[in-house]
């Protein structure tokens, strides 16, 4: 009887135990460029870069150097850069965890057909030249379409978002359904007629 009790017990714990996994939570990153006052071809002034990287974790304070994007896009005006393509995305931030530099980048293609990039580095921080500066460039059919904004950089908006709680998997209700009927059984047996 005892023996009993203690495995309904124990499966009832085990298929509690065996629920929806713990949410897993993803850091959202958003640029919002100015808007172009440089172009030359077929970008206009009210074009501007914008950028979204998400990560598996937040950045961490004073972190310097590359992250691997769990996903990143990358628009001007209409134009937009997705995956797969090739790309980079180096940050330094600050003691109090705020962003005080950049240099992301997205490339549509090995030739650069397509390229996005943000800049708010001084000289010689990750290979750059440096300064503040957003650029598009677009090469097609031997013609090179450019625009940038110089000297006043955009905003990054640092989100995290939470996946929903998951469902428990179909082997975590066998179990508890399981550990639910052992316990019934061991309280009917434990009844006494009097």
């Amino acid at each position: 009887m005892n023996l009993l009790r203690t495995m309904s017990v124990a499966a009832l714990c085990t298929a509690m135990s065996l629920g929806a996994s713990a949410a897993a939570a993803t850091t959202i990153l958003s640029y919002a460029g100015n808007t172009f006052n440089f172009r030359a071809g077929s970008h206009v002034f009210g074009d501007s870069v914008m950028a979204t990287i998400e990560l598996a974790e937040p950045l961490a304070a004073n972190f310097s150097g590359a992250v691997t994007p769990l996903s990143m896009v990358m628009t001007v005006g209409s134009e937009t850069i997705s995956a797969p393509f090739s790309f980079r995305a180096f940050f330094d931030i600050d003691a109090a965890g705020e962003i005080r530099g950049w240099n992301v980048a997205a490339f549509s293609d090995a030739a650069g057909t397509l390229r996005f990039q943000t800049i708010k580095t001084p000289s010689g921080q990750f290979g750059e030249v440096g300064g503040i500066v957003d650029t598009a460039f677009h090469t097609a059919g031997g013609s090179t379409s450019f625009a940038q904004r110089l000297g006043t950089p955009g905003v990054w908006t640092v989100t995290t978002r939470e996946d929903p709680v998951a469902v428990p998997e179909p082997a975590a209700w066998a179990l508890m359904i399981v550990g639910f009927g052992m316990a019934g059984v061991g309280l009917r047996r434990r009844m006494v007629v009097v």
